[in-house]
Formats: C-alpha cells, sequence, structure tokens
C-alpha cells in the first residue's frame, strides 16, 4: 500500500517549540502551507488518516470533505507527551534538564521527558497506529500527523534506530512517501520539502 505521511503546518502559539498533547490550532499560512504540499501529491489519494489533535484533524476533515474521501481518525497518531518540556524549545530543555536532554539526543530508546511520556510507549503508539493503517482498504492512504511520528513511523517500517530517526528533520508541513506491505515493512519512495528541514 502507497502511504503519504505530512506534518500539519504552522500553528498558533510558540514558533519552534516541542509541542505535544498541546490542541493548538492551524493558523491560515499552515493551511495553505498543507494545501501547497498537498497538491504535490501522485497519484491520487484515496483515503485519508489524521490524528484527533486539531493541528491534524481540522485540515484533514476538510481536505476529506472536499475531495469526497472517507477519513480515519487514529488515537495512536497524536504527537508524544513532552510533559514538563511541553511548549518549551530545545534550548530552554536542555537548560531546565541536561542528564535528560543528552538522553533526548543519543539515547532516544531509553529516554522520557519528565512527567511525560516515555519513548518506548510513543513508539508503541507508532507501531500500533501503523498496524491500524495498513489493514485499511486503499490504494493510497495519506496520514495527516505529527513531526514525532512521522519518525518513529520511519524508524519502524525501515528499521531505523531511534536515535537515527531522531536526526531526521521534519519541517511544517513536509512529506514522505512509503510503500508499505501487509506486515508494515517500507520503502522509502520520496521526500518532499516546501521549506528548509528543521529539528522540531
Amino acid at each position: 500500500m502507497l502511504v503519504t505521511l505530512i506534518r500539519h503546518g504552522e500553528v498558533t502559539g510558540r514558533a519552534q517549540v516541542l509541542r505535544g498533547r498541546s490542541d493548538d490550532a492551524l493558523i491560515e499560512r499552515g493551511y495553505q502551507q498543507m494545501h501547497d504540499i498537498v497538491a504535490t501529491i501522485e497519484p491520487a489519494i484515496t483515503t485519508i488518516a489524521c490524528s484527533p489533535l486539531r493541528r491534524c484533524h481540522a485540515f484533514a476533515i476538510a481536505l476529506s470533505e472536499t475531495r469526497q474521501l472517507p477519513l480515519e481518525i487514529i488515537s495512536d497518531l497524536r504527537e508524544i507527551d513532552f510533559g514538563d518540556w511541553e511548549n518549551l524549545t530545545l534550548a530552554e530543555a536542555e537548560s531546565r534538564d541536561p542528564e535528560c536532554f543528552d538522553m533526548f539526543k543519543h539515547q532516544t530508546e531509553h529516554w522520557c521527558p519528565p512527567n511525560g511520556e516515555s519513548y518506548d510507549h510513543f513508539r508503541q503508539r507508532a507501531r500500533s497506529a501503523l498496524k491500524q493503517m495498513i489493514v485499511i482498504d486503499t490504494k493510497h492512504l495519506l496520514a495527516v500527523t505529527h513531526g514525532g511520528v512521522i519518525r518513529a513511523l520511519l524508524a519502524e517500517c525501515l528499521h531505523l534506530s531511534p536515535a537515527s530517526a531522531a536526526r531526521i528533520g521534519i519541517p511544517l508541513a513536509g512529506m514522505c512517501q512509503l510503500w508499505i506491505d501487509k506486515q508494515g515493512v517500507g520503502s522509502l519512495l520520496r521526500l518532499n520539502w516546501l521549506d528548509a528541514p528543521c529539528a522540531h
């Protein structure tokens, strides 16, 4: 099955922060960024899946209505919960907790943000999301989700280590396409960034 993953566009609130459980809405530019990237997607999308968070869900609903495509809301496609790091910049998180931040960068599989969701639990959620997607009877699935989720799915499908996947920059409205078999093994077909990649 062909799966296209796109990250949400620009949202309200501070830019360049660790935004996980926060349910910020897209701004007008964010909608436009996503419309622009979707316009480049080939072949035709046949089904849409999305995170329940507004920055993904609102666009997915609008697109499904415009194109009259089925929409699957998959809770496991939501972003990791950054706990006490929520809405901090990387520099602020590092200053607040240098040891935990070092683990985040170099031992991702063992990392858990203070009072947040462990990476291990998040990785299990990504696996669950992948299983839910690959059983959808469709030719081309568009999944509207988050940067961290896309990295986790790439790690799962392409057998990357968590630390390696964490170094992949997924900019706002970034897109990648994978061919995924029924066992969840994938081949990377395409990457497309409208803007230069950034870490988060």
